[in-house]
């Protein structure tokens, strides 16, 4: 039975509590890879990220059969040299991949064309302190990690973080850490520092807990 999944481009953020719009969204490298060619539509529809079960690998070919978690497909998937020593040594793992696949009707991939990067699927918990915008530093957590998860069909990572009711989903590991460093950089600028003025009751019991869990500090824009 197949599963569909949400097209690559887009990655959510999302707060239990708001008081204003949320600002631009993150970008993520995919889109800022899009924004560089003119054939962006033709873009869209083929570069893409999903993972596989690395079943076989064909060294004559430089090509692996990677298996569809949830799906009964297999694909050959054709490889850069590069990568072909974290293929051999990952045969029957859960891979990351990234290059120009298409997708079927259901956002499923049925064909490769080729990868720009391999990587495993990783779906351990996040350190706060590793995602966290360059002007925080931890005071107190009630909590350290970020609870990681990967859907059913393996395609999608989610994110949460029950201590400020945030969560996010994307569809890399890369694209879930840089969209939670955007969702603290949010929570901390829309309602850490914001006045109680504008602030609901539940936003400033929101904001008591930022401040409770971060400090803000200096620090040093490198160009």
């Amino acid at each position: 039975m197949e599963v569909a999944s949400s097209e690559f481009a887009d990655t959510k953020s999302t707060s239990s509590i708001k008081s204003k719009p949320r600002p631009r969204p993150f970008v993520s490298l995919i889109d800022r890879l899009k924004s560089r060619i003119s054939l962006g539509d033709i873009f869209n529809r083929i570069f893409h990220a999903f993972v596989g079960v690395l079943k076989e690998i064909d060294l004559n070919r430089c090509r692996v059969l990677v298996t569809i978690p949830n799906l009964n497909r297999e694909i050959w998937v054709p490889y850069p040299q590069n990568l072909e020593n974290f293929l051999l040594q990952n045969r029957g793992n859960l891979v990351e991949f990234q290059g120009a696949i298409m997708l079927d009707k259901k956002e499923m991939p049925f064909r490769v064309n080729s990868i720009e990067s391999a990587r495993l699927a990783d779906d351990s918990n996040i350190r706060v302190s590793d995602v966290l915008p360059a002007n925080l530093r931890v005071k107190s957590l009630p909590d350290q990690f970020v609870k990681v998860d990967l859907s059913d069909d393996k395609q999608t990572y989610y994110a949460e973080y029950k201590p400020l009711r945030s969560s996010c989903y994307a569809h890399t590991r890369y694209d879930l850490e840089e969209t939670l460093r955007s969702e603290f950089e949010f929570l901390w600028k829309y309602y850490a520092i914001e006045n109680d003025k504008v602030l609901s009751v539940d936003a400033i019991e929101l904001k008591q807990k930022l401040l409770d869990m971060f400090v803000e500090v200096e620090y040093d824009i490198k160009t």
